[in-house]
């Protein structure tokens, strides 16, 4: 089977999920099998995944209508939410790019139109989230494709972007569960795209766009090359090592060997993973997410 990989995640149980372009949803065995996964009728694109504590899976699949899927790997349940116009209590967009359980067990689920969505499984409601053109305090846009919950408990929410939506400026807010207002980090049309975060320590936030309290090049290179070592598609494997940063002046290049499956032969990669601008570090591309 030949198809493009959107989402790795590793399960509870230390095995492997895998969502895909056109061919739906996997279980990557630990044993080497994939096997699919049923979810409904007909092909099924799968944008986002998140395993919760208690082992239950959540899918966000497109086209419409598939919605929101919550799957249960050991008993086969299935639960299909979906969004519903006529019902405020509904998530606000079917589209879904992102989701999130936060140290409370809400499931948090980043929408393409739709802003965010605070889903409480226990009481079965949701909270919607959206930009409100003159309230300060909402939602920087609407076009969500990122979550993350920082070691406080913040919710980082990341958006927008001419890469995926020319009239719609990226935007990288924090969310504050105490008061339930978003703080707002960055807004521009300079960077593409939001697609991921990672938390280099208690204060370094950054996805592949903006780096927020850069702490030097070796963070960097400590929390990226395990990214780099797991990250190999269990479709078509492939072999990473020697990964190195490289800094010359204002921009920064990634290095590393790559070796395919069923090859003998290493192939040598550089390419430019950020560049400075106005002071700041901003990162270019997600080499490393390219599966």
């Amino acid at each position: 089977m030949e198809d493009q990989v959107n989402e790795i995640i590793g399960g509870n149980d230390g095995e492997n999920w895998v969502g895909t372009q056109e061919s739906g949803m996997f279980r990557y065995r630990s044993n080497g099998l994939l096997e699919a996964i049923k979810l409904d009728s007909g092909k099924r694109s799968i944008k986002a995944l998140h395993q919760d504590r208690k082992g239950d899976l959540w899918v966000g699949c497109w086209p419409q209508p598939c919605g929101l899927l919550h799957f249960n790997p050991e008993s086969g349940m299935k639960e299909v939410l979906r969004h519903d116009p006529d019902d405020s209590n509904s998530h606000s967009s079917d589209l879904i790019m992102d989701i999130l359980e936060d140290r409370s067990g809400r499931i948090w689920i980043a929408t393409w139109g739709g802003g965010v969505n605070r889903y409480d499984p226990v009481a079965g409601v949701f909270t919607r989230y959206s930009n409100g053109p003159n309230d300060t305090t909402s939602l920087g846009g609407d076009f969500v494709t990122c979550l993350y919950e920082d070691s406080s408990g913040a919710i980082w929410v990341g958006g927008g972007g001419a890469l995926l939506e020319p009239s719609q400026p990226a935007f990288l807010d924090r969310f504050l569960p105490a008061n339930e207002v978003f703080e707002h980090h960055f807004s521009g049309m300079e960077v593409e795209a939001f697609s991921s975060f990672y938390d280099h320590n208690e204060n370094v936030i950054w996805g592949n766009g903006l780096t927020y309290s850069f702490k030097g090049w070796k963070e960097v290179e400590k929390q990226i090359r395990p990214v780099m070592e797991q990250a190999p598609n269990p479709l078509e494997p492939s072999e990473f090592y020697n990964y190195q940063i490289s800094v010359a002046g204002n921009q920064a290049w990634a290095t590393f060997d790559k070796k395919n499956k069923g090859s003998n032969r290493p192939v040598s990669k550089e390419q430019r993973v950020l560049v400075k601008k106005d002071g700041e570090w901003k990162l270019i591309v997600m080499l490393f997410f390219t599966l």
